[in-house]
């Protein structure tokens, strides 16, 4: 039995490698930090501030569906943090991948990624490329679950842990 993979998405500052290291460890899933797996040109590119374009981030997309594919083929779950902002991303991060993994989108308004995100310390994204994400962001397809992401960390991780067991009727 494949235990089914979960992406945890959104803009940044959402929460996503929060909440992902949480519901990894609650799960006994390996966690995979998104940003990990960017390229250092593409890392640099944000550190400066400059937002990056669709060539930027193939590459990326390609590595995250490799990994969930590799979760698959060791008939293992993971949870992966990663941004996937547009519905183009998603369905490259998850082609082929069956069964498709959850894809849970952290939703936090525009000041509380700012915020969050000047908060952080030795983090490469800078606050001004906050907005940026928010106009990029397509909450129309491929989304299973959206959940606010300004809640408890134990609260969030409950909600997208019901609401798998509610898919897959295990308790």
């Amino acid at each position: 039995m494949i235990n089914r993979s979960i992406v945890v998405m959104g803009v940044s500052g959402s929460g996503k490698s929060t909440i992902g290291s949480a519901l990894a460890n609650e799960l006994r899933y390996p966690f995979v930090d998104g940003d990990d797996l960017h390229s250092k040109e593409s890392v640099e590119k944000m550190a400066k501030a400059i937002a990056l374009n669709d060539e930027d981030r193939q590459g990326w997309l390609e590595r995250i569906n490799a990994r969930l594919a590799k979760a698959n083929s060791d008939s293992a779950g993971v949870v992966i943090a990663a941004s996937l902002l547009k519905a183009q991303y998603r369905k490259t991060a998850v082609a082929n991948i069956s069964p498709r993994p959850l894809l849970v989108l952290l939703s936090i308004p525009l000041q509380g990624s700012i915020d969050r995100i000047a908060s952080r310390k030795d983090h490469f994204m800078p606050p001004e490329l906050a907005r940026s994400q928010f106009e990029i962001l397509d909450e129309t397809t491929e989304i299973d679950l959206v959940v606010d992401g300004t809640q408890r960390i134990e609260k969030i991780v409950r909600e997208i842990i019901d609401h798998l067991h509610g898919e897959t009727g295990v308790q």
